[in-house]
């Protein structure tokens, strides 16, 4: 999932992720900005989230007319499996943007 970033928006789906990953069998990963300083951070991933994979980086993205753009924020990895983890932190993990895709 590569919810929309607008403020406001991106806490109700990330919500909606973790809700989505309390099905049976269902997996949730969702591109992110890294916001740690946000209640849906605080609310929806610390507590509940199988793993954080923080992008050391920039994330660029491709528009259809094939020119590239920068996210202006650092990103995360989110990913929610069920069944649920058991209380503990999360799996943290950093990985490199390659600088291919930069």
């Amino acid at each position: 999932v590569n919810p929309p970033y607008a403020r406001g928006v991106t806490e109700e789906w990330v919500e909606t992720c973790y809700w989505q990953s309390l099905k049976i069998g269902c997996n949730v990963t969702a591109l992110l900005p890294s916001r740690t300083d946000q209640r849906w951070f605080s609310d929806f991933i610390v507590p509940v989230a199988t793993e954080i994979v923080f992008l050391t980086g920039r994330v660029h993205f491709a528009r259809s007319d094939g020119a590239n753009f920068g996210a202006p924020f650092p990103s995360i990895f989110v990913n929610w499996t069920h069944p649920p983890r058991s209380p503990r932190l999360p799996l943290v993990t950093t990985y490199p943007v390659p600088k291919e895709i930069r």
